[in-house]
């Protein structure tokens, strides 16, 4: 009373709460977590019997425990050095379990000839919190201003702008509470607007999504409502609410995660970009009191870009997953790509009036159009997760007519005549592309355009040669102009900070502190690249001895396996002697036993052409084995170069990667310098020609 809480509603509250549960056992509900953790489950016991039954189980508890400890030590008795103990101990557990069994079949037992509905039914009181409220009325009699409050609180509980409220400010708790309502069985029925009851809560839900106050501006009067709002409202009140299916349903649910994706990311990183905000703007230099507000955003290429988070989402979705949603890692991410400004609400303003009085290039009024300028369908990310087949739009559709249209009007800004050529042929090869991609097969390599395509350019070997040499040379020599260009900026940043002196910095105020911080970082980029440079010698070192060590256990096996040839060969030659040596013999023995000369002739022609026979076999076997040899030879071969190819590309690819990285922090910091410089040289300028005045 003494503070105001009103303890008395609290506990009716309560009361009501507990007549109206769902479960017999109330802490098997839900708690609320609005409240403190600690005080959860003694809000979901309601202070009811319940509550004191758990209560008073506990002090009998702890009563039992406290007289058996002052037993055994009065009686001093030692529990553990009783050889009785585990089988008392057993009893004791088993009689407490047959206990709990029996309770629990009691509690959930009704017996209806001894009027027994065990123990805590759930018997729902039939009324509401407005009974409750009139029956807090009828106990607050005879305290006239108490009762004249609770009367005007029950009447603004029932009226419709309480109701309107309730449901603005408390939307989200509704939604998550409004599928708890909704059963099979219900959805069966019919709405109040006399349409089937699924399509009728759809539209409650859509209502109760869209019901938000507008946004106001500075100075809007409360009594005077936006008529954009309404005419949104209705707009949104007349969209079509049927279910979506097929391609509207993929692109309904690769929206919906794209921007649930970029609302979670963007605040993430807001604190981040607040605290970067500075006292005056990037772009004008204007402090606060020379503009109305100062905005902390994000820029690109140091100009203010509104959507820049945009597209630090899709650098961060390109090198880890488009699937990658970790806060944490997306914040080390933006902190380390993300460059910041603050700009004013002039130049604002500028920047939104640009952009609609942008110039726009007509057709045919820019340079042709080159095959690198188009991507390919079959270049998409392979990481793509969804795909939309072709739809058939009916021409006599109000989609059909409108594509009909524009198409006519294309048509007509280019001029000349359709189809044009080579156009069946490149439906052709997107209906492939299309069939390849559903069927989910390889990528196949399609046939040149004759008509719109360039072609394939064969080339001679040397022709190869010449091109790659002249392309790393380009390359070496667009390297060194770089270093050059950058040589030259800090020797321009160096003199211009040796013409400003420390006495003068009354005139040139923070331009001398900002020249040596820039000469700092100039310094830091430079010895940044060469620690980098030193890592990627100890991975090239390592690329090396990798590169070794496989075109030494390659070199082995190619001597392995001339040896094992060499021996073979020799092996075979020997048996193939020895074989021709023992038919020989053979021969001349009979040759000795037989008695005429015509059976000596013939035997000498059989132990030739035995001879004969003996060498070709051999012969023919060392072909063989000899192929075998080179075709495991040109097989080492191939892994040799293959290594080698690899080992070239692994370092070109590192190199090129410290150079791509140093290049890009490189640029900024040459724009930054090349501002500097602007700004510092004719301030210097204005400095001398003032002091030659003097």
């Amino acid at each position: 009373v003494l503070y105001g809480w009103r303890v008395y509603d609290y506990l009716s509250y309560t009361r009501w709460r507990f007549s109206n549960r769902e479960n017999r056992w109330n802490l098997l509900g839900k708690f609320d977590e609005s409240l403190s953790y600690s005080f959860q489950s003694i809000d979901l016991l309601c202070f009811s019997s319940q509550y004191y039954f758990i209560l008073a189980l506990l002090t009998l508890g702890f009563g039992s425990n406290i007289f058996a400890i002052t037993i055994c030590l009065r009686r001093k008795y030692n529990f553990l050095a009783d050889p009785v103990f585990p089988i008392i101990a057993f009893v004791v557990i088993l009689c407490c379990e047959v206990v709990t069994v029996l309770c629990k079949y009691l509690a959930n037992t009704s017996v209806p000839a001894i009027c027994w509905r065990g123990i805590w039914q759930v018997s729902r009181v039939q009324s509401t919190m407005d009974d409750m409220i009139a029956a807090k009325l009828a106990v607050g009699e005879g305290r006239q201003e108490d009762l004249e409050q609770e009367r005007q609180e029950l009447l603004a509980l029932n009226s419709e702008t309480f109701r309107h409220n309730f449901v603005e400010k408390n939307r989200p708790w509704i939604l998550q509470h409004l599928v708890e309502l909704i059963t099979p069985r219900t959805l069966q029925g019919v709405g109040a607007d006399e349409r089937p009851l699924a399509d009728y809560l759809r539209g409650v839900y859509s209502n109760l999504m869209n019901t938000s106050t507008a946004t106001k501006c500075a100075g809007d009067r409360s009594d005077i409502s936006s008529d954009s709002s309404d005419d949104e409202f209705e707009k949104r009140r007349r969209w079509d609410r049927n279910p979506l299916e097929g391609n509207q349903v993929t692109i309904a649910k690769v929206w919906l995660n794209k921007a649930r994706k970029r609302g979670i990311f963007t605040k993430a990183v807001m604190p981040s970009i607040e605290r970067r905000k500075e006292d005056h703007c990037s772009a004008c230099s204007r402090t606060l009191g020379s503009c109305k507000v100062l905005h902390a955003g994000l820029a690109r290429n140091g100009k203010y870009d509104s959507y820049a988070i945009d597209g630090l989402i899709k650098e961060f979705e390109q090198k880890y997953s488009s699937h990658e949603s970790d806060p944490t890692l997306w914040k080390a991410f933006f902190r380390e790509k993300a460059q910041f400004m603050t700009i004013c609400n002039i130049c604002l303003d500028q920047i939104e009036q640009q952009k609609l009085h942008k110039v726009v290039r007509h057709v045919g009024a820019g340079r042709l159009t080159r095959p690198g300028d188009i991507s390919s369908d079959d270049e998409s990310d392979e990481e793509e997760a969804f795909f939309f087949e072709p739809i058939a739009v009916p021409r006599s559709s109000k989609a059909g007519a409108m594509m009909s249209k524009w198409l006519q009007a294309c048509r007509q800004r280019l001029g000349g005549e359709f189809p044009r050529n080579g156009s069946q042929h490149s439906t052709e090869q997107y209906l492939n592309t299309l069939r390849v991609r559903k069927l989910g097969k390889s990528k196949t390599v399609l046939k040149d355009d004759p008509v719109t395509g360039w072609g394939s350019v064969s080339t001679s070997l040397e022709g190869k040669k010449i091109m790659t040499k002249w392309l790393n040379n380009a390359r070496v020599r667009s390297n060194e102009r770089f270093v050059l260009k950058g040589l030259e900026i800090r020797g321009s940043l160096e003199k211009t900070l040796n013409e400003m002196s420390l006495e003068s910095d009354w005139y040139f105020g923070d331009l001398r502190l900002e020249g040596k911080a820039l000469q700092l970082e100039g310094s830091h980029l430079m010895k940044e690249k060469e620690s980098k440079e030193k890592a990627i010698e100890s991975d090239l070192d390592l690329l090396r001895r990798t590169l070794n060590n496989v075109t030494s256990d390659l070199e082995t096996k190619r001597r392995s396996k001339q040896s094992d040839f060499n021996e073979k060969v020799a092996k075979l030659r020997n048996e193939s002697q020895r074989k021709k040596d023992e038919r020989v013999r053979e021969l001349h023995k009979a040759l000795h036993e037989s008695r005429s000369d015509e059976m000596s002739a013939s035997l000498r022609k059989q132990i030739l052409s035995d001879i004969e026979k003996e060498d070709k076999a051999t012969a023919k076997k060392e072909e063989e084995m000899k192929a075998d040899l080179e075709e495991c030879l040109t097989l080492i071969d191939r892994d040799i170069v293959h290594a080698r190819r690899k080992f070239n590309v692994d370092s070109e690819s590192t190199r090129e990667r410290l150079i791509r990285e140093w290049k890009h922090e490189e640029v900024l910091y040459r724009h930054k310098c090349s501002v500097w410089i602007g700004i510092s040289s004719r301030k210097v300028e204005n400095f001398k020609s003032r002091r030659s005045k003097k």
